[in-house]
């Protein structure tokens, strides 16, 4: 995996030329902490909207995995923990270490692959990806619960672009 502000910058320069400097990534550590971690932060023109704190999900995420592995007897604790984290991916949820791992699957996805993925933080960073073309992009439909960042995401192209938002909820 690649450092933080390697990562950081891979990301970056994916993102479509008339969002570039406007969504930036953030990241810290807070080192006086027992476990050092810290939380991440996405904004947008200065604005933070989306953040997420390691101490804030890692118990719930380890209650997960135990209740996963108490159902699934036959199920390692690495299958149980990986489920545990697939699922709160797919809700927005993710500990320091989830998140860039998430970012490093981001960069080795086709866009295809990048806007059909379960994890939310992948599809919106492939709705402001420089790969995704117009028509791919109008030709998009959205899920009911489709989060917050997502849909925040899908608008900032459309109105970057200048493309009309026309994607339809599907059921």
């Amino acid at each position: 995996m690649l450092r933080w502000s390697q990562l950081r910058k891979a990301i970056e320069e994916r993102i479509t030329r008339p969002l570039r400097g406007r969504v930036e990534l953030h990241s810290t550590r807070y080192r006086r902490s027992a476990d050092q971690e810290g939380r991440v932060w996405i904004t947008v023109d200065g604005q933070e909207v989306f953040s997420m704190a390691t101490v804030i999900h890692l118990v719930p995420l380890w209650e997960r995995a135990a209740a996963i592995a108490t159902a699934e007897p036959d199920l390692s604790p690495e299958a149980a923990n990986g489920r545990a984290v697939a699922e709160f991916a797919a809700q927005g949820r993710f500990t320091q270490l989830t998140f860039y791992s998430a970012l490093d699957e981001y960069l080795n996805l086709s866009i295809e692959r990048a806007l059909g993925s379960s994890n939310m933080l992948i599809r919106a960073l492939a709705l402001i990806d420089r790969r995704l073309g117009r028509r791919r992009f109008e030709a998009l439909r959205l899920a009911p619960g489709e989060h917050a960042l997502v849909r925040l995401s899908y608008s900032l192209r459309a109105e970057a672009e200048g493309w009309e938002p026309s994607a339809q909820v599907v059921a």
